[in-house]
């Protein structure tokens, strides 16, 4: 991340961090919060107090005693056991609330996400969001638990850094300030060295782990064709070489992260110690100092010395937060906009959905208005009128059902449409949602209330009444598209729209089974707008819109 443009980053993390702590459901989670905050400080502060009790220890043996011995080690033995309760107490509360934290902000993101069809907008090739999957899921969770990791760990740290500072002082202030000045020259080393070669390992490593896991994922999807081309030998030497770079790089990222900097770092952990003897050893000798005082200060400079890492190493994470934050202030910028951005500064349709259909001087436009599909076109369909959609590819017959389904919205023109509730689409690939059959029937509608002979008469109705012995069953993915678009046909007689809307329904199904659905359809008194290469479908509909690769169209009614 740029110098120059970590303040704005961290910025628009605050502008994501800020809703949910200063929503109405935040009371509660202020007080968790606090609570947390109180317990890490006096937990980092109480390791003084312990690190004392230690060197009164120290100090009942160097005298022989037994009798302030016992008493210091029960005090000892209680304050360890009040400093675990702490620390437990306070990890719990704040997993608890970062729970709660990413539940919110989830939900957040998701209603925005699915509100307007935002998801479908976001897809756009001309907008600049990718992977929002990623961010709602992976984001929002590191933002989430980073946030209070490094605001509980930097309070803690400076709580302990100043208990022990003023232990110190009072024993040795030269102590202190060598103390301090190697716990910063040894974190920078840390950092500036370790660190930076680790980070651009591990990022390295995600990609090339990214390319294998997508290897794989591809080799799921395209299981039939690869299948049907023997092609088993070539993506095993592909996904072996991405498995071998994956690797390769995981070697580097293991030498550096397990051998060089841990070497690095238990050898700084140490030097603390032979510091503090070296600095206090001379008093003792002298009998100025209690061996006791001298195993305090030992303990006080590692309280010291941890401290200040673990602080330093907060702030340096801070640009983790801010990669997390950024990525989700530009989604929740773009779906709180999402009906002005895609079509900022561009033609836009004028579109009423308030009954009726009616289409006057269209001229529709892909997205990002580089091409134009149609020109001019107007229209109207009466009660159970029916329009047929022909043409050759790539001539705009499925863009203009996107465009009544209210996707799209490039171009010039107006339209008066029913109610998105008054319509129904049915598209080529039927959609599934992976659940048992009683779900796949009652999609979209989350609520609706199917009963056993509904089901039955209407997988009759489709000719698939031997679904019905299936009907808990998850039947997604062993159908065929043909069964799958006859499922389809059956969602849409029980949601009874008063518009159906085809995108190449029949596509996989024969003729004689395409004229029973369509005939099944006339029966209902729905109104249909279909797009279709057969010939026998021009039978079904009153209305034939022929659309040319020119941008032209002709309409014939019969």
């Amino acid at each position: 991340m740029k110098k120059n443009n970590f303040w704005l980053s961290l910025w628009q993390t605050w502008q994501v961090i800020k809703p949910y702590w200063l929503s109405g459901s935040s009371r509660w989670a202020w007080l968790i919060l606090l609570l947390v905050l109180a317990l890490t400080s006096i937990g980092a502060a109480f390791e003084v107090t312990l690190a004392q009790i230690s060197g009164e220890i120290v100090n009942t043996l160097t005298e022989h005693n037994r009798e302030r011995f016992i008493k210091q080690g029960l005090f000892y033995l209680a304050g360890q056991l009040l400093a675990l309760a702490m620390s437990n107490t306070s990890t719990y509360l704040r997993s608890y609330l970062q729970n709660r934290w990413r539940k919110w902000l989830s939900q957040e993101y998701i209603e925005r996400y699915l509100t307007d069809r935002g998801y479908y907008k976001i897809q756009n090739k001309q907008n600049k969001i990718d992977n929002p999957d990623q961010r709602i899921q992976e984001d929002i969770d590191s933002l989430t638990n980073d946030s209070l990791n490094i605001l509980n760990t930097l309070l803690g740290s400076i709580s302990g850094l100043l208990a022990a500072s003023i232990a110190i002082e009072k024993i040795s202030p030269g102590l202190l300030l060598g103390i301090l000045l190697y716990a910063l020259v040894s974190t920078l080393i840390s950092y500036g060295l370790f660190g930076k070669i680790l980070k651009e390992l591990s990022f390295l490593q995600l990609k090339k782990e990214a390319d294998f896991r997508f290897s794989l994922i591809r080799l799921g999807n395209y299981a039939e064709s690869i299948a049907f081309y023997q092609g088993e030998a070539q993506e095993k030497q592909q996904i072996d070489q991405r498995l071998d770079r994956a690797i390769e790089n995981e070697k580097k990222v293991v030498l550096w992260k397990y051998g060089y900097q841990p070497s690095f770092q238990d050898l700084a952990d140490r030097l603390p110690f032979f510091i503090t003897m070296l600095v206090l050893a001379p008093r003792v000798f002298s009998k100025d100092l209690k061996i006791g005082i001298l195993q305090q200060s030992r303990e006080n400079v590692f309280t010291l010395y941890q401290s200040f890492s673990a602080g330093f190493n907060q702030v340096i994470n801070l640009t983790s937060i801010a990669a997390s934050g950024e990525r989700l202030y530009s989604l929740r910028d773009y779906l709180k906009f999402s009906d002005e951005i895609p079509y900022q500064g561009h033609r836009t349709l004028d579109i009423k959905r308030n009954g009726g259909f009616k289409i006057k001087q269209l001229t529709l436009e892909t997205p990002d208005h580089k091409r134009t599909l149609i020109k001019d076109l107007s229209l109207s369909l009466a009660e159970r009128d029916s329009l047929l959609i022909l043409g050759e590819s790539g001539a705009g017959k499925s863009s203009l059902l996107r465009v009544l389904a209210g996707l799209w919205q490039t171009g010039t023109g107006s339209l008066q449409l029913p109610q998105h509730g008054c319509c129904f689409f049915l598209p080529q690939k039927p959609y599934f949602l992976g659940g048992s059959l009683l779900q796949e029937l009652s999609y979209p509608y989350k609520n609706q209330s199917l009963s056993d002979e509904q089901i039955k008469d209407v997988l009759e109705r489709v000719k698939l009444e031997e679904l019905y012995d299936h009907i808990d069953q998850n039947l997604g993915q062993i159908l065929s598209l043909g069964e799958q678009q006859r499922l389809s046909f059956a969602r849409l007689f029980l949601a009874e729209p008063d518009y159906v809307f085809l995108d190449e329904a029949t596509s996989a199904l024969d003729e004689q089974m395409e004229d029973y659905l369509y005939s099944q359809l006339i029966k209902s008194k729905i109104t249909l707008i279909s797009v279709g290469h057969r010939p026998n479908l021009l039978k079904y509909h009153n209305q034939i819109l022929h659309l040319n690769s020119d941008q032209s169209w002709k309409l014939e009614t019969y």
